[in-house]
């Protein structure tokens, strides 16, 4: 027995997922996250915050820590050296 499909429910093209926002004109009765939203807005964004929370803070503790290395050509060379083929 084949299902009637819901009233709300229509085909769109998957060219519809490259758009950037939230709304889709024809699809899903205008509002429908399309894939590029959903994977800038709500995975990346939040990533960014998390690693804002974390991170910033930990760089200011480091910053008013001793230095544990002098700068000099040796710490340059050790630096660089992976760089090198």
């Amino acid at each position: 027995m084949k299902e009637a499909p819901l009233p709300h429910c229509e085909m769109c093209s998957i060219a519809v997922e490259d758009v950037f926002g939230p709304t889709v004109e024809g699809c899903q009765n205008g509002f429908d996250f399309t894939l590029l939203f959903e994977e800038s807005i709500m995975t990346i964004g939040p990533l960014v915050l998390v690693l804002v929370v974390l991170v910033v803070p930990r760089i200011a503790i480091l910053r008013r820590k001793k230095k544990k290395v002098r700068r000099g050509l040796l710490c340059f060379l050790k630096l660089v050296r992976p760089l090198l083929p």
